[in-house]
C-alpha cells in the first residue's frame, strides 16, 4: 500500500517516469520483507541514484517527448546499474523504449515476464500504463517469438492488476484529467 500511495502521489505531482522509477526503486528496496535484502547501511542508501548525481541524472533526458531524442540503450543500462528493484526491460517499458531491447535475440521469455519491480509489475504493465503502444507491440511480438505462454502475459502485479487493468486505469485517468481540464 505504501508503494502504491507513493506512486500515485508522484504521478499527481507530475513526477517524470525516470523520477518515479528511481523513487519507487528506493522505497521498494527499503521496504522489502527480508531484512537482509534491505540496505544495510546509510552509505548503501546514499549510493542509490536517488541521492547520487549518477545514473538518474544521465537518464533524466531519456524520456520521450515531442521534438526530443528517444531513449537510448546506454541511458537505460546506466539507470539500471544503480537500481535494485527493477530491470532494464522495466525501465525501457516505462520510458517508451528503446525497442531494440525487446527485439534483441538475447532477451529471454523470463526478461519479458519479470516481476522484479517494486509493485510486482511486468514490463507489459508499465508499457500499457504509459500508453507506449510501440513498446507493447514489441513486447507482445517478442513474447510470441519466444513462445511465452499467455499466462505470463496476464500476470497480476502486487495490486492484483493484469496489464489490461493497468491499461484501463491509464485510460480512465486520462479521461478524468481531460474532463477536469475542460471544466
Amino acid at each position: 500500500k505504501a508503494l502504491r500511495d507513493a506512486t500515485a502521489a508522484l504521478v499527481s505531482d507530475g513526477a517524470s517516469a525516470t523520477e518515479r522509477l528511481v523513487v519507487c526503486d528506493l522505497l521498494g528496496w527499503g521496504l522489502q520483507e527480508k531484512p537482509e535484502a534491505r540496505p544495510q547501511s546509510s552509505e548503501e542508501v546514499l549510493a542509490h541514484p536517488f541521492f547520487a548525481d549518477g545514473a538518474a541524472k544521465e537518464a533524466e533526458g531519456a524520456e520521450e517527448t515531442k521534438g526530443e531524442p528517444e531513449t537510448t540503450e546506454a541511458q537505460v543500462n546506466s539507470l539500471a546499474e544503480g537500481l535494485h528493484r527493477t530491470t532494464k526491460f522495466h525501465i525501457a517499458a516505462e520510458l517508451g523504449g528503446p525497442l531494440s531491447l525487446f527485439d534483441d535475440p538475447k532477451t529471454t521469455a523470463a526478461d519479458l515476464a519479470s516481476r522484479h519491480h517494486c509493485l510486482g509489475k511486468t514490463p507489459l504493465h508499465l508499457a500499457t500504463e504509459g500508453a507506449h503502444h510501440e513498446v507493447v507491440a514489441a513486447i507482445l511480438a517478442a513474447a510470441a517469438t519466444r513462445n511465452l505462454p499467455s499466462v505470463y502475459i496476464d500476470l497480476k502485479d502486487l495490486l492484483g492488476d493484469a496489464p489490461i487493468h493497468s491499461l484501463l486505469k491509464a485510460i480512465k485517468a486520462v479521461a478524468t484529467s481531460e474532463v477536469g481540464a475542460t471544466r
